[in-house]
């Protein structure tokens, strides 16, 4: 029998008998018929996506109603927090952090993989009212992120502040960029900035740490982007 150049079908050939045509007709309908068996269901807003790299290896997929993942809720407390053992089946960290404040005015730090060699490195702009300030530094045991206000009560002087971190799961330097916003003694402090890590490993772990005294309040949110 002669066959389809694609997927092999059998088809009859030119010398077959007439009388033979319906079986060949059978034969061919029903190859295609198993051939596309995973065309076949889904739901309404479903997705046809590849399987595997076999030909015709389908699968119904649902739509994420939501590209973001909450990893972890976190309670910032004492002289520093970690979140660790993040997942690695990610692109990329997402961090929200809100409702920030300290037993005392300083900055807001972060250490990531808890590596307290000198392989943290920060550059940060900001604004105080009218006033722009700028400050950086390098090879510490932490890279800096924003201010951190002391514990007043009221909400619009409390910190809070995002940063994403795209390829934190891969084995290679990691660079992003960190915005903030704290209220300080009546003035607002907005920061953003890029930091640094000087070290080929994948992110498993965020240290917050207050640059004096102890945090009083706060939680950070880690989302896992697909």
């Amino acid at each position: 029998m002669a066959n389809t150049t694609n997927f092999n079908w059998e088809t009859p050939d030119d010398t077959d008998l007439v009388k033979d045509g319906a079986a060949a007709i059978r034969t061919l309908g029903n190859s295609i018929d198993t051939s596309f068996v995973d065309l076949k269901g889904g739901t309404t807003g479903q997705y046809l996506k590849k399987n595997s790299n076999t030909d015709l290896d389908y699968v119904w997929g649902d739509v994420s109603a939501n590209a973001l993942t909450l990893l972890s809720t976190t309670t910032l407390s004492g002289s520093s927090t970690a979140i660790t053992s993040i997942d690695q089946t990610y692109k990329s960290l997402f961090v929200v952090y809100k409702d920030v404040y300290g037993s005392a005015q300083g900055r807001l730090r972060l250490r990531l993989n808890g590596d307290t060699g000198s392989n943290h490195y920060f550059q940060l702009f900001g604004i105080n009212g009218t006033s722009f300030s700028y400050y950086n530094d390098a090879n510490l045991s932490y890279a800096e992120i924003g201010a951190l206000p002391d514990g007043n009560t009221y909400y619009y002087q409390r910190g809070f502040g995002t940063f994403q971190i795209n390829r934190y799961a891969e084995t290679e330097t990691h660079g992003f960029f960190a915005q903030s916003y704290a209220g300080i003694d009546g003035s607002g402090y907005a920061r953003t900035g890029a930091v640094q890590y000087n070290s080929t490993t994948a992110i498993s772990s965020l240290t917050f740490l207050p640059s004096t005294g102890t945090f009083t309040a706060g939680t950070v949110y880690v989302y896992g982007v697909k």
